[in-house]
């Protein structure tokens, strides 16, 4: 299981005309697998959506309580059907009834 770390705020493709709640998450995800596995070539959807459904990739959402509101709307957990998921706050907050 590789884990992906995010502790900051999603990042939002400036050239995307809609944002996409469950996109947002997962072009974050994708950039950040994409960094750690130095290749070239693309990761595709869906090679990142298995990884996820089959428990190959640990979400860590890190200061979820710090990070702003829009980001924490962005963060659509149960829609991307995320297997293998952790989340840090300092506050209870709650995402779609998981925490």
């Amino acid at each position: 299981m590789l884990p992906i770390l995010i502790e900051n705020e999603l990042k939002v493709n400036p050239s995307s005309k809609t944002v996409d709640t469950k996109q947002v998450l997962l072009e974050n995800l994708r950039s950040k697998l994409q960094d750690l596995s130095k290749k070239a070539q693309p990761i595709s959807d869906k090679f990142l959506l298995q990884l996820i459904k089959h428990r190959r990739i640990l979400v860590i959402l890190d200061n979820l309580s710090e990070m702003s509101e829009l980001t924490r709307q962005q963060i659509e957990v149960e829609s991307a059907d995320f297997n293998a998921l952790i989340i840090t706050s300092r506050t209870e907050k709650s995402i779609n009834r998981i925490c």
